[in-house]
């Protein structure tokens, strides 16, 4: 696959198509392990740990999570949640924000129910598709979940075995599917691993009584203790088996790597190296984290609106919203400054907080999102006072409101639209008449 990507992606470049070639180079990459090595020796000097996995990274993590060396994984697989992995950060941004799942609060997903199990959920994972056994065509993650739900046979091969029935589908499980699910089964339970503490491999997880090691050839195979090391420290080329490097933490302890400020050591500043003979993966870091939350910026996404209230009646006083004004200001003052500003543009008004509402419209905004503004902020409303006094001149001189409008009218009633259609007049009424 690497070098038919490779091929296709010198085809794109010869056409100019650079995006689609950068696709096809990046899936042509074989990462060696001279690379790695590289990545490792960088790491190392800065006091970080690296070990490299003998068969999955997918099972090593889960490893050391389980026995506490670690307290949770950042990953983009999944697949550490079907090994067992107790938590895990998926879509990790640069700001460090993502998504945090707990296997101990996985019966509190409503679409799994309380009755799954760390054991149901791989057999969901493993039924819907894996690295280890293709799906049966029409089965996903939904019907391996409803299979699960509705089966109380706690013997899954048997489960597997009616899955038509259970399912009231066409589905035909061949013995060669069943023996798949079988391998995949013992794979994610008993991938072999690297225990640094006793430096040898050892499986995911302890073996049942009724299984015997020497036919999961399959989950890995047994290395002697030494070649198992040498492995784990980055020295040994894991497909060659050529020693590359001479690194031996008895001999130049590694950098120890000073805690984080906002976290606390139970007895010592420093976190040990997983390759210190003193390592204990039971004295555990205790996180010390801010508890005052970041403060967010307000948003009225979702909770403004505009609302048109065409042949609706207006809302009764109390839900009304009304803008702070000074009380010493008088009508006068209010006429004045409003026709002092008569000539600005409509969209100039507009901006300014949309000084003129009329009774065909209104800004809707829940208390809840007001409580936490400043006393300063103008508050919504339905009309405000220029609108009030206005109204109040102009039915003085017999001007009405035009109705099912966007904007305030003040017209003559010889210009309103039924005087206009008994005149038989074709003159439409424009918005830029109310200025």
């Amino acid at each position: 696959k690497r070098q038919a990507n490779l091929l296709k992606g010198k085809q794109l470049l010869r056409e100019g198509k650079l995006s689609e070639a950068r696709e096809c180079f990046s899936r042509s990459i074989n990462v060696t392990h001279a690379m790695a090595r590289e990545v490792i020796q960088a790491a190392r000097a800065q006091g970080i740990d690296c070990l490299v996995a003998p068969y999955e990274a997918d099972a090593q993590l889960t490893y050391l999570n389980k026995t506490g060396m670690v307290q949770a994984i950042i990953t983009e697989d999944s697949d550490l949640l079907t090994f067992g992995c107790k938590k895990v950060f998926l879509k990790i941004d640069k700001f460090g924000n993502g998504l945090e799942i707990d296997q101990a609060r996985l019966g509190m997903c409503k679409q799994l129910g309380d009755v799954f199990t760390e054991e149901k959920f791989r057999y969901m994972c493993i039924l819907s598709g894996c690295d280890y056994l293709p799906s049966i065509h029409g089965i996903g993650l939904g019907k391996s979940c409803k299979l699960l739900k509705i089966a109380n046979n706690p013997d899954i091969i048997k489960v597997i075995g009616k899955m038509g029935q259970y399912l009231k589908m066409n589905i035909l499980v061949s013995e060669e599917y069943i023996q798949g699910f079988i391998r995949a089964n013992n794979t994610f339970l008993y991938q072999l691993v690297f225990d640094p503490v006793r430096r040898k491999l050892v499986p995911l997880n302890a073996y049942e009584d009724d299984v015997d090691p020497e036919t999961l050839v399959y989950a890995g195979k047994y290395l002697d203790d030494r070649t198992a090391f040498q492995i784990a420290l980055g020295n040994k080329d894991i497909i060659t088996m050529e020693q590359i490097d001479d690194y031996d933490p008895d001999v130049s302890p590694p950098v120890q790597r000073r805690s984080h400020s906002s976290y606390t050591h139970e007895k010592s500043p420093y976190l040990k190296s997983i390759w210190n003979k003193d390592y204990n993966p039971c004295f555990t870091t205790k996180i010390v984290t801010n508890s005052t939350p970041l403060l967010e910026k307000p948003t009225t996404r979702g909770i403004e609106r505009l609302i048109n209230l065409k042949g609706l009646k207006l809302p009764s006083k109390m839900l009304v919203a009304k803008r702070p004004r000074h009380e010493e200001a008088s009508e006068e003052e209010l006429l004045s400054q409003y026709f002092s500003n008569s000539k600005k543009t409509k969209t100039e008004k507009y901006d300014e907080n949309q000084q003129l509402f009329d009774g065909t419209s209104a800004v809707c905004t829940s208390q809840d999102s007001c409580k936490n503004k400043d006393k300063s902020c103008v508050q919504p409303r339905l009309r405000n006072k220029f609108a009030t006094i206005l109204q109040k001149e102009n039915e003085k001189n017999g001007a009405v409101v035009v109705p099912g409008t966007r904007s305030r009218f003040f017209c003559n009633i010889g210009d309103l639209p039924e005087t206009i259609s008994k005149n038989k007049t074709e003159q439409p009424l424009q918005d830029n008449e109310a200025d």
